[in-house]
């Protein structure tokens, strides 16, 4: 069972394998779904996961009573269609989350949707996993929520299970090997352009230092 699970990250969400049956394609709710129809644009998708409660203040706040209807009313419509169909409240057609059975396998190191959708992988009986779509690049958003995706990763890989992840997502990389790789090379990159803009930063100092001098006399 080959599974590609698709996040909203623009830099390599439409690189999972669309045009291959082979693959399972599972995709998810932007954030707490605001704009999942923005989302949802995928040229398949094979499962959709919404783990949010639909009483959640934030989700409500975002779309309101008649937008989260609306929501449940287009899932429900998708499990109609024959998608797989995962929340956190069951609705008609769908499925609700094996919390219990997955976190007796697992344990409870689950900070976003995306590590939920990857030990669901593995309890189904993944045989290849690829993330695309999921950068987990910026600190302030994703600093937190990272660790427990890469932790489910390993999990995944130690059970032999072949993982595939975008060059450009941050996940199960790091820069530079530690004690191995002799330089950071991407560190001395910025040291360099630190040290260039330190020195343009003192010349302009410089020049309006002479320019006031200049004018006052």
């Amino acid at each position: 069972m080959k599974i590609a699970i698709v996040g909203t990250a623009p830099s390599s969400r439409m690189q999972a394998p669309f045009d291959d049956k082979e693959w399972q394609i599972w995709a998810c709710s932007p954030g707490i779904a605001e704009n999942y129809q923005k989302f949802c644009d995928l040229p398949r998708f094979d499962a959709w996961f919404e783990l949010h409660r639909f009483n959640e203040p934030a989700l409500v706040e975002k779309l309101n009573d008649e937008g989260v209807a609306a929501y449940r009313t287009w899932m429900t419509q998708l499990a109609a269609s024959g998608v797989k169909v995962v929340t956190q409240e069951q609705i008609d057609g769908g499925e609700a989350y094996p919390l219990d059975a997955i976190t007796a396998e697992f344990g409870r190191y689950f900070t976003n949707t995306i590590s939920y959708m990857i030990a669901y992988a593995i309890q189904a009986g993944a045989t290849d996993i690829m993330l695309t779509g999921v950068d987990m690049a910026a600190i302030d958003e994703y600093g937190s929520q990272r660790p427990s995706c890469e932790y489910h990763l390993g999990i995944a890989q130690g059970r032999g299970i072949n993982v595939t992840i975008p060059l450009v997502s941050d996940l199960l990389k790091c820069r530079r090997m530690y004690a191995f790789d002799p330089e950071d090379a991407y560190g001395a990159k910025c040291k360099a352009r630190q040290a260039e803009l330190s020195g343009r930063v003192n010349q302009a100092k410089h020049e309006m230092e002479l320019f006031s001098r200049k004018h006052a006399s």
